[in-house]
């Protein structure tokens, strides 16, 4: 019984980290999804380098890497601010999540955090026809096994996708493959064996 219980902390503790997590930081390969008024040239998504540099037209280098949202706003509307007079912007992370598993199309997809686990199964392609419609996430070094009920679950904090996960579709315990296999093995064994015993 004492175990069960400190199961059951010990994986609430584990799911509020996920859930509650700091501020989100720009990472290199992240982009900064931007947009000025009234000055349509800077508008767009900008890639941050290796360096940690996003490179803007006209304005050129601005560092933001390891920076909140909220930080880098402020720093890219200091150095838009030498062109433009009291720059009206806005400003979004766009981050990086791998799919892969048994979706029609695995691999890296640049997203925004309003973009729910759903949706970027559906940039994916969908699951296959083996796929269970449950997943596994993996998210800074942590592993959460989804059901389908959950991911679509519009109020579910675990419906969102976030930086770096590796987003896993699982594969149906038997799918009509499988049993095409048991049953083409099965009358190979037994026409070999008719055979044998003649």
């Amino acid at each position: 019984m004492k175990l069960k219980i400190t199961t059951i902390i010990v994986s609430l503790l584990s799911l509020h980290s996920l859930v509650f997590a700091d501020p989100y930081r720009f990472q290199p390969g992240d982009y900064v999804d931007l947009f000025v008024y009234n000055a349509p040239e800077l508008c767009g998504e900008f890639r941050i380098y290796a360096d940690g540099h996003a490179r803007l037209p006209l304005v050129g280098k601005v560092h933001v890497a390891g920076m909140t949202e909220d930080e880098a706003y402020d720093s890219l509307r200091s150095a838009i601010g030498e062109y433009i007079k009291n720059p009206n912007i806005t400003l979004a992370a766009k981050y990086s999540v791998s799919v892969m598993g048994h979706v029609v199309r695995s691999g890296v997809f640049t997203i925004s955090d309003s973009d729910r686990i759903i949706e970027v199964i559906a940039l994916a392609g969908g699951f296959t026809p083996e796929a269970s419609g449950s997943i596994t996430v993996y998210r800074e070094g942590k592993k959460m096994d989804i059901s389908k009920d959950t991911i679509l679950e519009k109020d579910s904090a675990f419906g969102f996708a976030k930086p770096g996960d590796i987003i896993f579709a699982k594969r149906k315990f038997f799918t009509r493959s499988d049993y095409s296999l048991i049953i083409s093995t099965v009358s190979a064994i037994a026409i070999a064996t008719f055979y044998l015993s003649r």
